[in-house]
């Protein structure tokens, strides 16, 4: 019997290089990165930096700081963890979680004035129950346009009444569209 649990092979591999393993990152670069995007949209476009997964290992408050110095508009993470941990780094910036959400996650998004994408009418539901006078919610609707093309028959597509939608901010461009139209 063992007293502790084995590690994954993943977690073993990380502690057996954190004795040589080192990443160095160059902020200059992520700003530079930041400040070139800006230069190659309109003026009017907000400009979105995903910074999830710890910044994809740049350090998430890092990369979050640069980005934003160099002109990003928001940011966008994955989980309601990372928007936390953003707010809780002194980021005042917008901030959109792009993955899914637990009822308590709406809650806690709306508690810390970030923005969530809902890509189904029960996670649509979940965010309008979160959200409330003294708690506004931004919701991004996330529509699958090339799943919805695929049902066929008028009784099978999902629909979206005008009652069922707290905001849609925005849509996501799929691929094949012309993403040139801002």
């Amino acid at each position: 019997m063992r007293s502790s649990p084995s590690k994954s092979p993943d977690e073993a591999a990380v502690a057996a290089a954190a004795g040589w393993l080192r990443i160095e990152v160059d902020a200059a670069a992520l700003r530079h990165n930041a400040e070139l995007f800006r230069r190659l949209i309109p003026a009017a476009a907000e400009l979105l930096v995903v910074v999830k997964a710890n910044a994809y290992g740049h350090g998430l408050l890092l990369a979050a700081r640069e980005f934003l110095a160099g002109g990003a508009d928001r940011l966008g993470v994955h989980s309601i963890e990372e928007a936390h941990a953003l707010r809780a780094g002194g980021v005042e910036a917008p901030i959109m979680v792009l993955g899914p959400l637990t009822a308590a996650g709406f809650r806690l998004a709306a508690d810390l004035d970030v923005e969530v994408t809902v890509a189904s009418l029960d996670a649509g539901a979940a965010a309008a129950a979160a959200a409330g006078p003294q708690r506004p919610l931004r919701v991004h609707v996330k529509v699958d346009k090339a799943r919805i093309a695929r049902v066929r028959g008028d009784s099978m597509a999902p629909t979206l009444h005008d009652e069922d939608i707290v905001l849609i901010d925005t849509g996501f461009v799929p691929r094949g569209d012309d993403d040139r139209k801002w």
